[in-house]
């Protein structure tokens, strides 16, 4: 109705206008008015009209339910006047939670970014009352704001106030000389509108203030299929990729699969992917999926990527290189407290002399005369037990994979996909070590380069229930707590969840679950997940290519069809 007498009092406005000008005869406008009088009447009715116009149009723009009586108005500024690139992406992330937060309560609502010389960024942000609150308008107001507070550390919110304020709002636009710029249309549509997608929790993008402009760059998006029961695709960002993926599943239901169009879709956006192939699975699937042989680089046991696990490195003290050492091999070769201590002693006095002529061979030979650390049956006999474990690392294959020649001047990852394969390698033990030192080269390699916000390797762990062990290692924790603050994201492949780490549960972002079978996993799955109980059917009836995907940014969640990638 409102809409309707507008366009009654626009065409009347038109019509005056019209009449005034080619018509003056029917008013008679001269008999008792000047001619400066008939310009000031011109010039009202045609400011009026303009204004109307403008009402009209914002009217339009706006989805059909809003009124001027039932949208909560409220401006929203970074606390900051400056944010630097981290700040920004921390206070547009609170703010991407809160806009989470309204849609997960139901509330309508939408925003538009003014930006002007002095105020970098505003944001007007209105939200739709709901009719069936218990609260006045004015209480909702409050409690909406009281939230934002609490929710966004980095932002002030200040209430516009509500009915009769949004016709004040369009005019205090219309008429501010400092807002320079509108980067979007003012009202957008109600359901939800921003300068990045948030449908299915997409992360945020990064924002810059440029030449009085909101310029908007685009992140990247990985996607991996279509949400079940809509034909939207569920993306993952570049951002949760450097949080870890986890991907569960029994055997044969898609995990490799999985992983691999993560793999594809990665490098499509110039992000370098190295994979842990613990059953040389992956180079024959991509070639599949398309990807270009000369794009991926293979290591195995006959073409291995040496390793020296005792080469040096500037950031590190000999004191944390030795425990690094130690707590690889207690975890892998199941060393006692006894020969932990026996083995860290012996590393440090040799280690003293320097790193370059350490290794398992020589290691193992200052083993064998070293007899006055310990004294006693208990000193011989740890020394001879941290021999025979030791031998291991000595022989066969581990000859090729643990070398000092040529280590240090080969750079791991020079493709965009490099693989590791370590199905050849016989020896569990050995495969678990090898990796275990790969995975501590690679932390000590980027945590040298410093520091990153920008995800620049992602690290596909295949198998990971077989690099765990009953002894707790922390590489592996420090690896999953820290790494991603250099720029290096991990994507765990396992086929059970029962026996997985509370680390690795605990920093994995997105969760991308295939069918699992067995009782034990189901029951520690439907824990890690929001409403879990209502998802164990749907677990248990994932077909081949389906999966269940949360990320905690979700609400809960979502089943989706796995759709192969075009390369």
């Amino acid at each position: 109705m409102r809409r309707l007498y507008a366009l009654v009092i626009m065409v009347s406005s038109f019509t005056l206008l019209y009449l005034s000008i080619y018509r003056p005869w029917i008013f008679n406008l001269d008999s008792f008015i000047s001619v400066q009088g008939k310009i000031v009447i011109l010039v009202s009715i045609t400011i009026f009209a303009i204004v109307l116009v403008a009402y009209l149009r914002i009217l339009y723009r706006t989805n059909r339910n809003i009124s001027k009586n039932d949208v909560a108005i409220f401006k929203v500024k970074p606390m900051l006047r400056e944010l630097k690139e981290d700040e920004l992406k921390d206070a547009f992330k609170e703010l991407n939670a809160f806009l989470l937060y309204l849609r997960n309560k139901g509330y309508e609502h939408a925003l538009t970014f003014l930006s002007s010389k002095d105020k970098p960024v505003e944001v007007i942000l209105l939200i739709k009352l709901p009719p069936e609150r218990k609260v006045s308008a004015d209480n909702f107001s409050k409690i909406i704001a009281t939230d934002f507070k609490i929710s966004c550390k980095k932002w002030n919110i200040s209430i516009v106030g509500y009915k009769d304020t949004l016709t004040n709002l369009v005019k205090n636009i219309l008429f501010n000389t400092t807002s320079k710029a509108i980067h979007h249309d003012f009202l957008l549509n109600m359901y939800f509108a921003l300068p990045y997608d948030l449908d299915l929790s997409a992360n945020f993008n990064v924002i810059d203030f440029k030449h009085d402009r909101i310029i908007v760059k685009d992140d990247a998006k990985i996607k991996l299929g279509i949400v079940e029961g809509t034909e939207k695709e569920l993306v993952l960002t570049l951002d949760d990729i450097n949080k870890h993926v986890l991907i569960l599943g029994s055997t044969g239901l898609g995990k490799t699969t999985t992983s691999s169009i993560l793999t594809l879709e990665l490098i499509r956006h110039n992000i370098p992917v190295l994979i842990i192939d613990w059953h040389d699975e992956y180079f024959n699937l991509l070639l599949k999926l398309g990807l270009s042989h000369n794009a991926v680089k293979v290591y195995n046991v006959n073409n291995p990527y040496p390793l020296d696990p005792f080469a040096a490195k500037n950031s590190e003290s000999l004191d944390e290189k030795i425990s690094y050492i130690v707590d690889i091999l207690e975890s892998t070769l199941n060393l006692t407290p006894p020969q932990s201590y026996y083995l860290y002693e012996v590393l440090y006095e040799e280690c003293k002399k320097g790193y370059s002529e350490m290794s398992f061979n020589v290691l193992f030979e200052k083993l064998k005369s070293y007899n006055d650390i310990i004294e006693g049956y208990s000193g011989r006999e740890a020394r001879f037990a941290l021999l025979r474990k030791i031998r291991l690392l000595t022989i066969g294959q581990a000859k090729k994979l643990f070398k000092i020649q040529d280590s240090k001047n080969t750079k791991l990852v020079r493709k965009p996909v490099t693989i590791i394969e370590l199905g050849r390698i016989k020896n569990n033990t050995l495969r678990r070590t090898y990796t275990l030192f790969l995975l501590k080269e690679l932390f000590s390699t980027y945590t040298e380069k410093g520091l990153s916000s920008n995800l620049k390797l992602a690290v596909v762990l295949d198998e990971f229930h077989n690099l765990i062990n009953n002894q707790p290692c922390n590489v592996l924790e420090r690896l999953f707590s820290e790494i991603r603050k250099f720029g290096v994201g991990l994507i765990v492949v396992s086929q059970t969840v029962a026996g997985l780490p509370n680390f690795v549960l605990r920093n994995a972002n997105t969760k991308i679950i295939h069918s699992i079978k067995t009782f034990q996993d189901l029951k520690e799955l439907i824990n890690i997940i929001p409403y879990g109980p209502k998802f164990q059917d749907v677990i248990l009836n994932l077909s081949v290519g389906e999966a269940l995907v949360y990320k905690v940014s979700m609400q809960y969640p979502v089943k989706v069809s796995i759709k192969l990638p075009c390369i």
